[in-house]
């Protein structure tokens, strides 16, 4: 698994969709089903990070995308991914997500 990426910042109020690029990892396969793996804190406070995402997590071409609402201020969020691909394989990836209030 590559570093996560850094999204953000993503204000507590916003909906914003992940895009996790699998093209590379699947050398010409497809991706036959997607999973999230949940959310993890990786700076702050947050007692119930996984209550950011949505359950469903949508496949369009080698991309999954998963929908993160919500967070807290100041929290640093990490939201991972599971695909199968169609030969059997499995990947793994992670992005993190920056929540930060902006100002208007």
């Amino acid at each position: 698994m590559d570093t996560p990426t850094v999204l953000g910042p993503k204000d507590p109020r916003e909906i914003k969709d992940i895009r996790f690029p699998f093209a590379r990892e699947l050398n010409g396969a497809s991706i036959a089903s997607a999973t999230s793996l949940g959310v993890a804190v990786v700076a702050g406070r947050d007692p119930s990070p996984n209550s950011t995402m949505t359950d469903m997590l949508m496949v369009v071409g080698t991309d999954v995308y998963a929908r993160f609402r919500a967070g807290i201020s100041g929290v640093t969020y990490e939201v991972s991914v599971e695909v199968l691909d169609s030969v059997g394989d499995v990947h793994i990836m992670a992005a993190r997500v920056a929540v930060l209030s902006i100002s208007h």
